[in-house]
């Protein structure tokens, strides 16, 4: 069936003609956009971005997808990619080690006895200010 008998019988069973008109160019539009996509066209390379997020859960994984798809909506030549780094712990602002001074480090005489051999094997050594 040819697209003018399809039209001629569509006006015979009462359809208007603006609406048969329509609907036909947006099947014919689609079928050519289909066959222009599927014909190998010359590609440009996307630019590669990174962006690096702390890790904050299910959250994160929600922001990477939509950013990730809002890049490629509003920029198609950029590839975006989302690392997750370890955000700010408590542990790495503060010390849980005790500060000893630098004059009790350095200068100590320390004596370890061997407790298989007994007072006779034992080590003195020395600390020495570095």
């Amino acid at each position: 069936v040819d697209f003018m008998s399809l039209r001629a019988r569509l006006m015979r069973n009462g359809f208007p003609s603006h609406l048969v008109d329509r609907c036909a160019e947006s099947v014919l539009n689609r079928h050519h956009a289909n066959i222009r996509d599927s014909e190998p066209s010359a590609t440009v390379e996307k630019r590669k971005v990174v962006i690096a997020l702390p890790y904050l859960g299910p959250l994160s994984i929600l922001l990477r997808r939509n950013l990730v798809r809002l890049v490629h909506k509003f920029y198609p030549s950029v590839e975006l990619r989302v690392v997750y780094r370890r955000g700010n712990r408590i542990s790495n602002m503060f010390s849980v080690k005790d500060k000893f001074p630098l004059a009790c480090r350095s200068m100590c005489v320390y004596y370890i006895c061997c407790s298989n051999c007994g007072p006779s094997q034992a080590y003195i050594g020395k600390t020495v200010n570095t």
